[in-house]
């Protein structure tokens, strides 16, 4: 799903009479659940002006409301421009590694 932005044909999907597009992932872990997936994996776009540690408290942020509510496992999308990742080919070993261990430390994910 296209999280925070509304942009072409996915302003036309829902879902139970709801727009998917424009959902933050609160709100898409539960139509996700409503939906009966076993597992969420939100992808939390970076900000390629801004530094990894900006961009990873950023999604930090952004999916704590979804470790409060889920009843379904959250695997955090992490890599080349989500998660805190920097947008490159070959994104940094050490920003990967810092982006994903601060998820696992601070968020309780239940995987990757």
């Amino acid at each position: 799903m296209a999280s925070e932005t509304v942009l072409g044909m996915h302003g036309k999907l829902e879902y139970d009479g709801h727009r998917l597009a424009g959902m933050w992932p609160l709100q898409q872990m539960k139509m996700a659940e409503k939906a009966g997936a076993t597992l969420f994996g939100p992808a939390i776009n970076v900000n390629t002006g801004k530094t990894v540690a900006w961009n990873t408290a950023r999604t930090l942020t952004i999916v704590k409301p979804c470790m409060a509510e889920a009843k379904i496992p959250i695997h955090l999308n992490v890599g080349m421009g989500v998660g805190g990742v920097p947008m490159a080919i070959m994104p940094p070993i050490d920003a990967v590694s810092r982006a994903s261990r601060a998820a696992v430390d601070i968020l309780r994910l239940d995987g990757l």
